[in-house]
């Protein structure tokens, strides 16, 4: 909602400048400084919780984790402004995703985890995404079947969060040793 500020000189209404919201930038920063020992002192404590991965993550293991998929993302040619597509629910690895590609100056673009073929390359083609990270399935779609036959040009690498991949593709593990 729009605030405003009564000026009781003139009667006039001026328009308040919204508060600075942080950007991805900004998140990775806090990160950073967060996992650095000693500098603000919470490196050791909770930074990520999965329960249903049976992670927990420190503020320093996920700082790790985090540069680790940045270097993997810059090893295979992400720039600033490529668009790095994630079609996955919920996980860890979402999380590490956008840390990553917020530092590589990448454009995350989230894909629904409830699409289909057809849905998946309209937002594909659309975004000009580059890269996709990909769980291997969700519900009773099998991800893996439908995005082997997806037409998106610029779509260069599949990245699978699992340790198979597709043929054509690469694990999210074959990834992260490119760097």
């Amino acid at each position: 909602p729009n605030r405003y500020l009564l000026l009781p000189s003139r009667g006039l209404h001026a328009r308040l400048p919204r508060p600075r919201r942080p950007t991805g930038v900004d998140a990775v920063c806090r990160l950073r400084l967060a996992a650095q020992p000693g500098l603000l002192g919470v490196g050791d404590r909770d930074a990520l919780v999965c329960r249903h991965q049976r992670i927990h993550w420190t503020y320093e293991e996920l700082h790790a984790q985090v540069e680790r998929c940045a270097r993997a993302l810059l090893a295979i040619g992400v720039a600033r402004g490529d668009r790095v597509g994630i079609w996955s629910p919920n996980n860890a690895e979402w999380v590490i995703t956008q840390f990553a590609t917020a530092k590589v100056g990448a454009i995350l673009v989230n894909i629904n985890p409830s699409y289909r073929r057809h849905e998946l390359e309209y937002v594909l083609r659309g975004s000009g995404c580059s890269v996709l990270f990909l769980a291997p399935a969700f519900r009773d779609a099998d991800y893996l079947d439908l995005v082997v036959d997806v037409d998106a040009p610029a779509l260069r690498h599949r990245v699978v969060l699992s340790y198979e991949a597709l043929a054509d593709g690469v694990s999210a593990d074959a990834l992260l040793t490119r760097t």
